[in-house]
């Protein structure tokens, strides 16, 4: 029986399953789905369905808990269906597993250590809905659980089996997943925290580093017809500053929004929608006082506004806490066309840039020039001006004018 076991678990169609380069002797590869027309060369299939769970939940119970399947393996590593080895997993077992301290091993999270923080990150990359996210932040805060107290990348686990408190802690953690909040690594340490479980990081950058690798996940439709509003600066992202939302929609393209202000603020960073190659024909903003727009990646084009990346407005004013905010924008996705005349504008202006760029550099080399004349001419002047002095207070220029003086008495 082999001792080691990869494993992964793919529902419903949000990965496609990658195949393995270099299937390792010793190593059983076990691939978890409920999907029928995933098959492999590589992998052994295991089909496994739970009509009580959504396909999420199901991924996540096989990742957490596992399945009896595993119990005969003396150490699992479970990876998302997008994660997969660059290197041979016996090295990374002997060189990370092998002697670790302890029986559950995991990535330390690459930019964070801490929980709040990471809320804040799946509200600023829509994650999840704001509305769970802020409950499970409360809890926290009434658990009084510590700030910067760990934090895990939930893509890579690996566990050394038959540990009674890693099985009691497993159950916890899907708990919590089903019960809080539906992103497991938001949870995970604060179920090492309640239930003492020591864990061992490995100090890799899970998104960078020799042994493992990743490809991105299916793509998430984008909305033309959802917002974002932060009010304030978001590169300081704070969770209760923002406000997604969907467009109420008036008649075709014509879409409005009404919006209570959270807090005192002088910007509104205005995100018009998900898509990014969009149109804007108008926009009015309804506020009781004035307020400056400043618009970014795009282009004005005969009062029309062509946006080739982000859509963002920057709204600028005094705004207060408690006042309503009405918006109404005729928006639409490019067509063919636009897209074409965006791409001639992007080159017109990069055309228009370099020629400036040249203009600015010529300039710049004919004023040096004549800026060299100028000192020379300076330079000239001073030595002749000094000469002239030397001349005027020397001892034969006084005798030469005495002379003259002389001359002109005795005609």
């Amino acid at each position: 029986m082999n001792k080691i076991c990869v494993y992964t678990c793919i529902t419903g169609n949000y990965d496609n399953l990658i195949e393995i380069d270099n299937k390792e002797k010793g190593i059983d590869y076990l691939c978890f789905t409920n999907n029928k027309k995933i098959n492999s060369k590589t992998w052994q299939i295991i089909y496994r369905e739970d009509k009580k769970l959504t396909n999420v939940e199901l991924s996540r119970k096989i990742k957490i808990i596992g399945d009896p399947i595993l119990l005969k393996y003396e150490i699992t590593i479970y990876m998302d269906g997008n994660q997969y080895f660059k290197k041979s997993v016996h090295d990374f077992v002997d060189t990370y597993i092998s002697n670790a301290p302890t029986n559950f091993i995991s990535f330390k999270h690459h930019a964070r250590d801490c929980i709040y923080e990471e809320i804040d990150s799946c509200m600023r990359f829509k994650k999840t809905k704001k509305e769970d996210l802020l409950k499970f932040k409360n809890f926290l805060i009434k658990e009084k659980y510590p700030r910067h107290n760990g934090l895990i990348e939930a893509s890579i686990i690996i566990k050394k089996n038959n540990d009674e408190l890693v099985k009691k802690t497993m159950e916890m953690w899907f708990y919590c997943f089903l019960n809080y909040i539906n992103r497991d690594q938001l949870t995970f340490n604060y179920c090492v925290y309640k239930m003492k479980m020591p864990i061992s990081y490995i100090e890799l950058n899970i998104w960078d580093n020799e042994w493992t690798g990743y490809s991105k996940h299916a793509k998430v439709e984008q909305k033309l017809d959802s917002y974002r509003l932060y009010f304030g600066n978001s590169e300081n992202f704070e969770l209760e500053k923002c406000i997604d939302g969907t467009y109420q929609k008036l008649k075709e393209n014509i879409y409005s929004l009404n919006v209570i202000i959270p807090e005192d603020t002088k910007q509104i960073e205005f995100e018009i929608s998900e898509k990014t190659n969009i149109v804007i024909c108008d926009f009015e903003i309804l506020y009781e006082k004035k307020v400056e727009t400043i618009k970014f990646n795009s282009f004005e084009i005969n009062q029309k506004f062509f946006f080739y990346d982000k859509p963002v407005f920057l709204l600028r004013g005094n705004f207060k806490k408690g006042n309503e905010i009405k918006l109404k924008i005729n928006i639409k996705e490019l067509s063919i066309s636009e897209i074409v005349i965006l791409q001639n504008q992007i080159c017109l202006l990069t055309k228009t840039n370099n020629e400036l760029q040249n203009d600015i550099l010529e300039k710049s080399k004919l004023l040096k020039e004549q800026n060299s004349f100028i000192e020379n001419l300076q330079q000239r002047f001073n030595e002749i001006q000094e000469s002239y002095l030397s001349i005027m207070n020397s001892k034969s220029w006084k005798l030469a004018s005495r002379l003259q003086k002389l001359r002109s008495w005795i005609k």
